[in-house]
């Protein structure tokens, strides 16, 4: 295992200039891209509109945690998203005795 790695957040316009480097020093690169701030604005609004669906496999909450990670990373017949709901947090004024 290779742990000599660095996570480097890069500009589009970087991009050339990055990889002719790699090239030239062999540099094996491995990353993704989770797009623009504008494509995050549009898949929230798509979403409030109703116009995307999303298949839940399964939610767990309170003390299923280790169920949780088992079903999200460990099931193969999962189909879906495998949701964590967190618990409401009582509000400050609830928790004061009067």
């Amino acid at each position: 295992a290779n742990f000599t790695g660095r996570q480097l957040p890069v500009r589009r316009q970087a991009w050339p200039e990055i990889m002719a480097q790699a090239i030239f020093k062999n540099i094996q690169v491995m990353g993704n891209c989770l797009g623009q701030t504008e494509d995050l604005q549009n898949a929230l609004c798509d979403y409030s509109a109703g116009a995307l669906t999303v298949t839940i496999d399964s939610v767990f909450s309170g003390q299923q945690v280790g169920a949780f990670f088992a079903r999200t990373y460990n099931a193969p017949d999962r189909l879906g998203k495998v949701v964590y709901q967190y618990e409401e947090e009582p509000s400050p004024s609830s928790l004061r005795s009067n």
